[in-house]
């Protein structure tokens, strides 16, 4: 028996036959190289098939992307239009207004007139203004609001009234 030979390298598979061998080493060779070219051709087409199933997810993922950036873009320009073309110059809410009226002269009406324009008395009138404090003072504003006494007299009156 001479020499048999199968070699296997990464990336070529060769057989080596030798003219002297037997009639059974040669299918034998021929057999381990069919095994070998095989189990080869498979981990190849694995490897294609692993980098084509890569490929493939990562033009989904930019598809992907590229959908959401146009929707975003989209959404972005229509409501910046919507908005401008919807909205309109709020001045009156940054219009200073004197507040005199009840500084000067609530403050100086008497207790009879005070119960008469509120329907209560002071002291009633602070133990409300006590009370509603912590529910009505704005901690975090864009404009100097109405003190918590001036909401709770507007309130009284209207009610009152």
């Amino acid at each position: 028996m001479r020499c048999l030979f199968v070699g296997y390298k990464v990336s070529i598979v060769t057989l080596v036959i030798d003219s002297n061998m037997a009639y059974e080493e040669f299918l034998l060779s021929v057999m381990v190289f069919a095994f070998l070219w095989v189990r080869r051709r498979r981990a190849q087409r694995r490897r294609d098939l692993m980098s084509w199933e890569a490929a493939r997810r990562r033009r989904i993922a930019q598809f992907r992307l590229k959908q959401r950036q146009r929707r975003t873009f989209f959404m972005a320009a229509t409501l910046s239009g919507f908005v401008s073309a919807t909205t309109t110059a709020r001045t009156i809410w940054v219009k200073l207004r004197s507040h005199a009226f009840f500084n000067e002269v609530v403050s100086g009406w008497s207790d009879e007139e005070w119960k008469q324009n509120f329907r209560v008395s002071r002291e009633t009138f602070k133990v409300l203004c006590n009370t509603l404090k912590p529910s009505l003072e704005r901690r975090m504003v864009t404009r100097q609001p109405l003190s918590v006494e001036q909401r709770v007299a507007v309130t009284l009156w209207r009610l009152g009234t």
